[in-house]
Parts: C-alpha cells; sequence; structure tokens
C-alpha cells in the first residue's frame, strides 16, 4: 500500500512538472522566436531609412510606401508580416533627424496553442549625417584644357547631380551643408568692389601707348612716331601744353619692297600763334625681313603658333624744323615737294589724341588701378633725339577692375590668415582678368540651387595655378574676411570639406612659370589646409600630376584618379557620400 501510494505520487509529480516544463520550453521558444524577429525588423528598418535619407528623406506618402515595401521584401518568406511604417522627423541636441518607425506582426510557433494569433513587435530607427551642419568648398579647374573629352561638360552634369541630392523636391536643403565654389585658372575672381579693405588695388601705370588692335590707328612704325613728334616739337613751345592740345599730324607712307625697307615720313602742325602753325617734318625708316609661321610649343590649351626668323628695326630718326616762313593758316593741308625723288600728294590728316591707361587689358593695369603720378621726364631715342614725355596724373581707377586677383605673397599665398592693411604681403593684389571668362568664386550659402546655378555657368580658359584655387578655397571655408560665412577652424559643430577637381599641371603662378616651383607652393597650401581641420578630397580628371595631387589628399583613399571623364559622375557620388555619409542614430 505504502508502494502504491509512492508510485502514485511520483506520476501525479511527475505529470504537473511535465507541464510546467512544457510551457517554460514554450515561452523560450517564443521569446527566442520574437527577439529573432526584432533584431531583423531592426535591420530591414534600419537599411529602408538609410535609402529614404540617401535619396532626400522627405517625409511623404510615397516615401512611407516606400519604406513599407523596402522592408516587406527584406522579411519576405520570414515569420513577420504586415509591416505598416511611418517616417517622421525628430530634433535632438539641436540636431534634426529623419525617424522611422515600424510596426509588424510575429507568427507564433507554440502560441497557437495558447491561444495567441501573432505577436506585435515594434522598432524604431533614427538617421543623422556626419555630413549635417558641413561647410564643403568645391575648387574646380576651369582652365582650357577642360574643354578635352567633355571634361567641363562631365564636371557640370556630376556637380549637378550632387548638388541635386542635397536638396528635396521641395528644394530645401535638408541637411544644412553649405557649399561654396572657387573655380580657377591662373587667378580667381570675386565680386568687383572698390572699396575692399583686404584687396591691394594697386597703382594704375599712365603712359602713351600705341593701340594695335584699334584699326581706325596707324600701324608701327607710325604711331610711336607721332608720340616723337609731339615731344620734340612743342617741347619748345612758348605754350607747351597748347601746342600739345592742339597739335595736328599728316603722313605719307612709303614702301620699297625690293629693299624691304618700309618708310613713314611725319609732318606735325603744332600752335604757333593762335591762326597759324609751324611745320616741323620728321622721317623715320623702318625694316624687317621675311619670318615663317611656326609651331612653338603645345600645352593643356593646344598648340601655339608664331612668326620666327624675322626681325625688325629702325634705321633713320631725323627731325627737320621748317622755317617760321612756312607758316600755315589752322585748317590748311601742306604739301612739300622731296627733293624730285618723289612728289608729295596732299597727305590725308591723321586725327590724332593723346590716349592714355584705359584698362584696356592687363597691360595697362600690370600694377593695378588706383591712382597714379604724372609723367614729366626726358628721354631719347634713336640717334639721341631727345623727347619730353608729359601725361597728367591718373585718377582712381578701381571702377575698371572686373575682380580677378592673383597670388598673396609668400607665405601668404599658401595660407588662409586674414589680410591685415598693416601688412601689405597679406593683401590680395587686384589684377585685369587675364584669360576670360572665368567666373566669380561663391561663397558659403545654403541655397544650393545658386551653387547649381554657378556651375551651369562655368566655361574653360586660361592655364594653370591650382595653390590659388585651394588658398582661396581656405577663405571661403574661414570665419574672417574676405568672407565670414565659415566658422572657427575646428570648430566642433561642423566639419569642414575642400574638394578639388584639376585635369592640369601647373603652368605658372605669381612668382614662376617654373613647374617645380609652382607644385613647391601647392604642396604647402595642401598641408595648410589640413593643418586647420579641412579634410581634403583630390580627383585627378584624366590628366596631372599624380604625385603631387594624391599627396594633397588628407588620406589615400580621399584621392581620386579618373582616367576617363564619363567616370567622374560616379566618383562625384561617391566622394560625397563619404562626406555626407549617414549614420543610424538609434
Amino acid at each position: 500500500m505504502k508502494k502504491k501510494n509512492i508510485r502514485g505520487n511520483v506520476a501525479l509529480i511527475f505529470s504537473v512538472a511535465a507541464g510546467a516544463i512544457a510551457s517554460a520550453l514554450s515561452a523560450t521558444i517564443e521569446l527566442t522566436r520574437i527577439s529573432y524577429a526584432h533584431s531583423s525588423l531592426q535591420a530591414a528598418n534600419d537599411a529602408a531609412l538609410l535609402d529614404v535619407a540617401v535619396a532626400g528623406g522627405e517625409i511623404n506618402a510615397a516615401n512611407n510606401k516606400k519604406v513599407e515595401n523596402n522592408i516587406a521584401t527584406q522579411i519576405s518568406g520570414g515569420i513577420i508580416y504586415e509591416p505598416s511604417s511611418n517616417l517622421s522627423e525628430v530634433n535632438e541636441n539641436g540636431v534634426n533627424q529623419l525617424k522611422l518607425h515600424t510596426i509588424a506582426k510575429v507568427k507564433p510557433f507554440l502560441g497557437q496553442l495558447l491561444g495567441f494569433n501573432y505577436y506585435d513587435v515594434s522598432v524604431d530607427s533614427q538617421v543623422v549625417t556626419d555630413g549635417a551642419g558641413a561647410e564643403v568648398v568645391f575648387v574646380l579647374d576651369t582652365t582650357a584644357s577642360m574643354a578635352d573629352n567633355s571634361r567641363m561638360t562631365n564636371l557640370k552634369s556630376a556637380m549637378n547631380d550632387v548638388l541635386s541630392n542635397m536638396i528635396n523636391s521641395s528644394g530645401v536643403n535638408f541637411n544644412d551643408v553649405k557649399v561654396g565654389i572657387v573655380p580657377f585658372n591662373t587667378q580667381v575672381k570675386v565680386a568687383p568692389s572698390t572699396s575692399y579693405g583686404w584687396v591691394d588695388y594697386g597703382k594704375a601705370n599712365n603712359f602713351q601707348y600705341c593701340d594695335y588692335t584699334d584699326s581706325s590707328r596707324p600701324i608701327w612704325p607710325a604711331c610711336p612716331t607721332y608720340f616723337w613728334n609731339l615731344d620734340i616739337v612743342c617741347n619748345d613751345a612758348p605754350d607747351e601744353n597748347s601746342c600739345r592740345s592742339t597739335a595736328k599730324f599728316y603722313d605719307r607712307p612709303i614702301w620699297d619692297y625690293a629693299g624691304r625697307h618700309y618708310y613713314e615720313q611725319v609732318v606735325v602742325a603744332n600752335y604757333f600763334d593762335g591762326s597759324q602753325y609751324k611745320i616741323n617734318k620728321h622721317t623715320i625708316t623702318g625694316w624687317w625681313t621675311d619670318s615663317v609661321y611656326t609651331l612653338v610649343s603645345t600645352d593643356e590649351a593646344g598648340a601655339h603658333y608664331a612668326w620666327v626668323g624675322g626681325s625688325s628695326g629702325i634705321d633713320n630718326d631725323a627731325q627737320t624744323s621748317v622755317t617760321s616762313a612756312n607758316l600755315v593758316p589752322y585748317n590748311q593741308i601742306p604739301t612739300y615737294n622731296d627733293g624730285g625723288i618723289k612728289n608729295y600728294a596732299s597727305m590725308d590728316p591723321f586725327g590724332f589724341d593723346l590716349r592714355y591707361q584705359d584698362g584696356t587689358g592687363d597691360v595697362w593695369f600690370p600694377d593695378g588701378y588706383g591712382a597714379s603720378s604724372g609723367i614729366d621726364k626726358t628721354y631719347s631715342v634713336y640717334n639721341t633725339n631727345v623727347r619730353r614725355m608729359i601725361t597728367p596724373p591718373s585718377s582712381d581707377h578701381k571702377s575698371e577692375w572686373k575682380g580677378c586677383i592673383i597670388d598673396r605673397n609668400q607665405d601668404y599665398d599658401v595660407n588662409a590668415k586674414p589680410a591685415d592693411a598693416a601688412k601689405p604681403d597679406s593683401l590680395y593684389p587686384a589684377r585685369s582678368c587675364k584669360n576670360e571668362p572665368l567666373e566669380a568664386v561663391l561663397p558659403l550659402t545654403s541655397d544650393i540651387n545658386s551653387a547649381k546655378d554657378k556651375i551651369a555657368a562655368l566655361q574653360p580658359a586660361g592655364y594653370t595655378n591650382i595653390t590659388i584655387g585651394i588658398q582661396f578655397g581656405m577663405e571661403l571655408l574661414s570665419p574672417e574676411a574676405p568672407y565670414t560665412e565659415g566658422v572657427a577652424f575646428k570648430d566642433k559643430t561642423r566639419k569642414k570639406y575642400m574638394i578639388i577637381v584639376t585635369d592640369g599641371e601647373n603652368n605658372n603662378n605669381k612668382f614662376s612659370s617654373n613647374k617645380a616651383d609652382v607644385d613647391a607652393r601647392t604642396a604647402l597650401a595642401c598641408q595648410n589646409a589640413k593643418d586647420v581641420g579641412i579634410t581634403l578630397f583630390v580627383v585627378r580628371l584624366e590628366e596631372g600630376d599624380q604625385n603631387l595631387l594624391s599627396q594633397c589628399a588628407t588620406k589615400k583613399e580621399y584621392f581620386y584618379d579618373v582616367t576617363s571623364a564619363s567616370g567622374l559622375g560616379e566618383t562625384m557620388k561617391k566622394m560625397f557620400k563619404s562626406i555626407s555619409k549617414l549614420r543610424i542614430a538609434k
């Protein structure tokens, strides 16, 4: 009897224990299943959110449907089903983030025995960008060689795609990335102004000149003889200023084809007594030898030809003053006989005006645009004939400056140290635009559409000075003048990036046309940019110094050697994803 009781108790105990064990096992299996489902759904949620965020992160019904479909595809055939998602924006610690909340159902394993048809599981993902609040400056080579192989076309297309991905369909810059653009050749251009404190406007040259591009005026050597006549004839006039302002000129060219000589005989009639003019005759003989139009060099801008082998010069410079008996009325054209060799016909009058520097090309403003003193000096030309040059002071020409600048003096040419009027070397020298068209820089801006407009306007021209592009890129990222849109260097709230795209080797800068010398300045500019906390990405587009450019990049993986312009678009996308890469916050 006792034995039976023991057996019965054991059976009862085992029955109770088995139920408990089964329940515990069932619970463990279900919890494991739910945990697995939660992890799987979280991964799918993260991936779906990143996909939407990369495409602009706009919150709308289409994107909600997109993430649901994305998640459904990733969990298809598993234990999770019927996902429902919702996109929203949140702000944490002053940083805007995109949030994706998803709820789904999980198929039970043993739960149906306990009355559960499914389990609910929900996940949340939040994404921020490392590019949020970033400052990115694009330093873009716009030299003549960018016209080759559709490089400029591909650059514009790639830049447009990158910039377009920074705004949503409403044109909103959703990541708050500020963008700046520095187009460069051997110069950079800014918006012109007459009152920049960081520009050295220099001094305008003030001199007489012959504009041989003006077809209405005589060619060499006729033009300089007018200056020389004016100077010598009026030097001893009773009223020199009146003489200079009222002088009239007449000339007769004589060609001697057989001897390859060109004779230019000039008669100047200058003011004498208010109604009559004193006549002076000046004869000059110019000569030349034949030359050949020859290919002299080929560089990134193409082939260059010039006339080679010829020479020219002056053989004679003779001045003859005619006696006072040869006075003529104001409106009378003087006639002469040259001793029976050739009879003069009536000379055609040349309406001469004394022309001063007027802003036409870099030749006339080699030292800047500020006011300059007048000239009053004696000088001698051929056969020691003494002349006197007089020009009035030149007024301020700053309003004629088109905005082009050249390298600052060393070592300001390779850093972003602020301009200081007390330190002339730190100022930017204003110069005529040497190679147009050149677009002006675009300072840091959140207006991505204005950046796209700037890119669309780029055109190739000129030679290469990578240094000035990098140096001015630093200026755009600097918080100090000439531009103040950037935060302080190494500020923890914003990261600073510079993307350099070039297809050429350095040609010249302010100091040298020797490639090695210019390269050395570029290397210093790259290092200084890194030292102040700027991350440098560098793209070599088909051509250029691979060693110099690869070492310029902050990391070796930040250097992109693009061997075909058609591949630039994909390269720029990869690069910008590295800059603006998304990371899951939660």
